[in-house]
C-alpha cells in the first residue's frame, strides 16, 4: 500500500482511497501509471518511462488520456494542488512525498 498526500494506493488490487474515506477502482492503465509514479515520486519520467513494456508509436496519445483521468481523480477540484505535474519537453513529475507503511499485505510493484 502506497500512502501519498492523504491518499492510500492497493498496488495489489488496484484500489484508490481518498483522503475523504471515498475508494475507487483504478483501470489497468491508470492503475499501472499510478505504480510507476509511487515507485519514483519527484522525478521527472518520460513518455517511454511511463508507457513501460508496451510498443506503441511516438505519436501514440493514450499515456496522456490516461494521465489526464488520473488526475481528474487525484485532483478532483480546481484548487487542489496539483501532483501530476506536465514538464514540458520532458515529461510527468509526480509531486509527493509516497510511504509504504510497514506490515500492509501489499508491496511496491
Amino acid at each position: 500500500m502506497a500512502a501519498f498526500s492523504g491518499w492510500r494506493f492497493n498496488t495489489g488490487n488496484n484500489t484508490l482511497c481518498a483522503p475523504n474515506g471515498e475508494s475507487s477502482q483504478l483501470s489497468t492503465s491508470e492503475a499501472n501509471l499510478l505504480k510507476v509514479f509511487v515507485n519514483n515520486p519527484n522525478r521527472i519520467l518520460q513518455r517511454e518511462q511511463l508507457l513501460g513494456t508496451r510498443d506503441l508509436a511516438a505519436t501514440d496519445r493514450s499515456i496522456d488520456v490516461s494521465i489526464s483521468r488520473l488526475r481528474r481523480k487525484l485532483e478532483p477540484n480546481a484548487g487542489s494542488a496539483p501532483l501530476i505535474k506536465t514538464v514540458y519537453g520532458a515529461g510527468y513529475l509526480f509531486l509527493a512525498i509516497v510511504s509504504w507503511p510497514a506490515g500492509d499485505a501489499d508491496t511496491a510493484a
